[in-house]
């Protein structure tokens, strides 16, 4: 799924936190990292030699913290394009904190029965889920490009503020293993700055509206394409999507090993029933979120990690794998054309 989150002139400061500059090769070693060569790079959608030109920096490249912070607090991308200055955080009378919009975390979570095999995976195995996850994250993002990459700017015959396409994005990416309570969740921050290059060079703000009206559409555009593509590379089955967030799970994986590794989420669950009311829905679960924040435990390999879940999956005598066909043959015959359409027509009228 994709969740949207406004983040303010302090909001990169927590994603750089997750990151130590000292790993390999320059890049960055996460507490949690995978192989030691975890780094925050550019990820473009769009006209990707175009943006790569406007924001100097093409897609896949290391971006350095001082890059980072000065496209995040002075509007000045590694290019030296400049946009206009943020505001500077005010006070208002009651005291409450007011802050402009530097960027946006647009976290793309694989479903957890990915994140649970992915976990137990070996290193051959990860490593298609974890290309699965990146490619489905990429194709959401062009989606996003091609419906929501706008900018707004005066039409001084109508006095409006127009809508202009943007050449593309150009978005740092952050990929995190784990949920705040230490189970295995396998999910991408995609940090938007909300100065993006204009075709004339100069740096914008996003139009928002547009953003949010696409995020759900786009959700859904990376869990089909993460389906497909764990479907191709392992052959894996999937159950059910849910129609409201677009989610399937792994046919086969243990739902007593989902629930085990879900303690997050029912800690969030269990904050809404008895703070809100019983209201649901992504301003309730962003209130429990920022209420029940915690701090992540000590720095951990991903190989501590997997004998840390072993055990407690040992602990409570939970397989991860509940039938034989979590991860089908990789010769299966797909299906005919006529094979799908008795099966749309068993289910609906028209499609």
């Amino acid at each position: 799924m994709l969740t949207i989150a406004r983040l303010g002139s302090w909001g990169i400061n927590y994603y750089e936190k997750t990151a130590d500059r000292s790993g390999p090769e320059g890049g960055l070693t996460e507490y949690y990292s995978e192989g030691n060569r975890r780094a925050p790079r550019m990820v473009l959608a769009g006209d990707q030699e175009a943006v790569a030109e406007l924001v100097g920096l093409p897609s896949g490249h290391v971006i350095s913290e001082k890059q980072i912070h000065a496209w995040w607090s002075e509007a000045q991308a590694p290019s030296g394009a400049m946009g206009r200055a943020f505001a500077a955080p005010t006070v208002d009378a009651l005291g409450r904190s007011r802050d402009g919009v530097h960027g946006f975390d647009l976290t793309f979570a694989a479903p957890k029965s990915v994140s649970v095999m992915r976990g137990m995976a070996d290193p051959q195995m990860l490593g298609q889920f974890t290309r699965a996850h990146r490619d489905a994250v990429k194709v959401a993002l062009e989606y996003l490009n091609q419906h929501a990459g706008y900018t707004r700017r005066h039409n001084p015959v109508t006095g409006n503020k127009d809508l202009e396409k943007l050449p593309g994005l150009a978005l740092i990416e952050y990929n995190h293993e784990t949920s705040r309570a230490g189970d295995p969740h396998l999910h991408s921050h995609m940090i938007l700055p909300n100065r993006q290059a204009r075709a004339d060079g100069k740096l914008a703000s996003l139009d928002s509206k547009s953003l949010y009206h696409e995020a759900r559409a786009a959700g859904m555009v990376y869990q089909t394409a993460l389906r497909d593509g764990l479907s191709q590379r392992l052959g894996v089955l999937w159950g059910e999507v849910n129609r409201d967030s677009g989610v399937a799970e792994i046919v086969g994986v243990n739902p007593q090993a989902i629930k085990l590794f879900s303690k997050r989420k029912t800690q969030l669950d269990e904050w809404v029933r008895e703070n809100v009311d019983g209201r649901v829905g992504a301003a309730a679960t962003a209130a429990g979120q920022r209420a029940t924040k915690v701090v992540k435990g000590e720095d951990q390999t991903l190989d501590e990690l997997r004998d840390a879940w072993e055990s407690e999956l040992a602990e409570h005598g939970i397989n991860v794998v509940e039938r034989g066909n979590a991860i089908a043959p990789h010769n299966m015959q797909p299906p005919t054309v006529d094979e799908v359409l008795e099966f749309v027509r068993q289910g609906r009228s028209t499609w």
